[in-house]
C-alpha cells in the first residue's frame, strides 16, 4: 500500500462487510508502520485517495524462515536442549540450515484468535497440538511430540483450506528474558 508516498506491506482480505486492510507489523520497518498509519488517518479524514499495488516487495518465504529461526532460538532459550534436539524438530533445523530449500511448506499462521496475549509461548491443543510461539500477530508452530512426522503437512493443509481457524491454547508461557533452559534442569 502506498500512502502519501510511503510504502508499507499489508494483508488485504475481503469479507461480507467489504475489504479489510491489516498493516503487517512483522514485515515492515516499525518507523514506516507508524508513519503510514498517521498518513492514512489524514488521507481518510480528508477524503483523499491512496494506492494499493498487487505486488510483494518482500519475500514472505524469507520472513517465514526468519520467524521460524526466532521461534527455534526462543524455544531453546526457554526450554533448552532437551526440547530443541528432539527428532520432531529435525526438519525445523534442516529448514533453518537450508533457507533456500523448501523443507517445510508452512511454519507460520495468523494468530488473531489468541486475543490480547502478547509475544510468548502457548501450548496449543486445537486445531493442531503444538508449541505455539507468538510473535506479533504471527504464530510459529513447533511440534511437541517425537513421533509426528506429518505435523507440518497437517499445518499446511489447514492453512490452505481457506477456513478461518480458531486457535485454542491451554496455557501461556512468558517470553524468555535470559537463557533459562527449563527442561534441562527439571
Amino acid at each position: 500500500m502506498v500512502v502519501e508516498g510511503i510504502e508499507v506491506n499489508i494483508d488485504l482480505r475481503w469479507d461480507e462487510k467489504g475489504p479489510k486492510i491489516q498493516v503487517l507489523g512483522g514485515e515492515n520497518n516499525p518507523k514506516t508502520v507508524g508513519a503510514v498509519k498517521a498518513a492514512l488517518a489524514g488521507v481518510v479524514k480528508s477524503g483523499r485517495s491512496f494506492n494499493l499495488r498487487d505486488a510483494v516487495s518482500y519475500s514472505r518465504r524469507d520472513a517465514d524462515i526468519g520467524y521460524l529461526k526466532s521461534a527455534y532460538l526462543a524455544a531453546f532459550a526457554k526450554l533448552g536442549y532437551t526440547y530443541i534436539l528432539r527428532a520432531a524438530l529435525n526438519r525445523v533445523r534442516q529448514q533453518i540450515q537450508e533457507p533456500t530449500c523448501r523443507v517445510l511448506e508452512t511454519v507460520r499462521v495468523y494468530a488473531g484468535g489468541l486475543g490480547s496475549f502478547g509475544s510468548g509461548f502457548v501450548l496449543i491443543n486445537e486445531p493442531i497440538r503444538c508449541l505455539g510461539v507468538k510473535i506479533d500477530d504471527s504464530l510459529v508452530c513447533l511440534p511437541l511430540g517425537d513421533g509426528d512426522d506429518v505435523f507440518y503437512e497437517k499445518l499446511a493443509e489447514m492453512r490452505s483450506s481457506g477456513r478461518a481457524l480458531t486457535w485454542h491454547g491451554k496455557e501461556t508461557i512468558e517470553w524468555p528474558r535470559r537463557l533459562e533452559l527449563a527442561l534441562d534442569f527439571a
